[in-house]
Parts: C-alpha cells; structure tokens; sequence
C-alpha cells in the first residue's frame, strides 16, 4: 500500500512453508573424530507474518521498519534414527519466533555539492535454538544491534565513511557447539572510496 503523496508505504504478507524430507546436518563426536550427518525431517512447517513500513518525514528525514512473527516453525514429524529419539514438535534450529528492525535516515545535500547521509538503526532477534534437539545450553538468548552510519558522497565520485557496528557491545554468538563463534563486538571504522 502506497500513499497518495508517496509519504507513507506499508507491505504486509502472509507466508507457509511446507517442508517434506527437509535436509538437516548433525555434527557430533564419535571419540577424538567429529562426524557430521544429513538426517531427512519427514515433515516441517513454517507460518508467519511479515510486515515492513518507509515514511517520508519531509524533505531530509525517513524512517523505515519491518516485523517478522513466526508462531509456527517446527519439526512436524522427525524420527531420529540416532540417540535423540523423536523430534516432532522442535523448534527449527537458528529460527526465532520475532525478528524486527528499524531505521532512521537523513539526507542533506550540500552546497556547492555532494550529500550528507547519516543512517541510525536497530535489529532485533528473539531467543533461539542451535541444535534440532533444542538443546538450552546451545541456545542464543534474545539480542539487539544499535548501528550507526555516516558518509559525505562527493558529486565527483569520492565519499568518506564512519561506522559503528553494535554500539552497545550487545554479546551473542554466531554458532556453537564445535567452534563456537562470538558475533562482532562494537566494531567502529572509518575510510574513503571511490565510485568508478
């Protein structure tokens, strides 16, 4: 949906997913060796609601943001013929329940030229699960990212950048188990381009 004025754009959708003999990869210890499995899920479903919005808050300022619910997102039938036993009703791994995100811009152009953009925004993850097994102790707690972007993109081509990634050095990880992987701390970088 659209405005008349184009100030204010809203989509929404609906979504299901219906998986038979979905693919999913085990990685276990077997005494010093690690092997890791394809197992075939006979049946999982994934239902949700994804919802995003831009408003045009007049000449220089935009705001922007997006809703992604899945009350459904589980193992409808999974035998596992290892020591895990029947998975039906899990959790899909790596999967929350609610994602969100949302943004603030602002564009000014500069005289005699170039532009000035700086870009402010947050992404929101709930908690989830690693393993198919849904394991709590290989599990990721809700978490949120603070980013922030400034850059001058001259009319020649040039630009100069500054980031800040996770401004609040929110702690989380990026995977687990065997080689268990932190996300970026706050991370803060500055540099110069050039557009060819």
């Amino acid at each position: 949906w659209r405005s008349d004025s184009d100030q204010l754009a809203l989509d929404a959708s609906v979504f299901h997913y219906d998986f038979d003999d979905l693919q999913v990869a085990t990685t276990y210890f077997d005494g010093a060796d690690v092997i890791t499995e394809i197992d075939n899920a006979a049946r999982a479903e994934i239902i949700g609601v994804d919802v995003a919005s831009n408003v045009q808050l007049g000449e220089h300022w935009a705001m922007s943001g997006g809703i992604v619910w899945m009350p459904r997102r589980e193992f409808v039938e999974f035998s596992d013929d290892g020591d895990t036993g029947d998975l039906s009703g899990n959790d899909l791994s790596r999967a929350p329940e609610w994602l969100a995100t949302a943004a603030i811009d602002y564009v000014y152009p500069l005289s005699p030229g170039g532009t000035f953009r700086c870009r402010i925004e947050y992404q929101y993850r709930s908690d989830f699960f690693f393993t198919k097994e849904n394991n709590p102790l290989l599990a990721q707690p809700a978490f949120g990212l603070l980013n922030a972007f400034l850059r001058y993109e001259a009319t020649d081509g040039w630009y100069l950048f500054a980031t800040a990634r996770n401004v609040t050095d929110e702690a989380y990880f990026t995977q687990v188990f065997i080689q268990s992987s932190v996300g970026y701390p706050d991370t803060f970088e500055v540099g110069f381009g050039l557009d060819f």
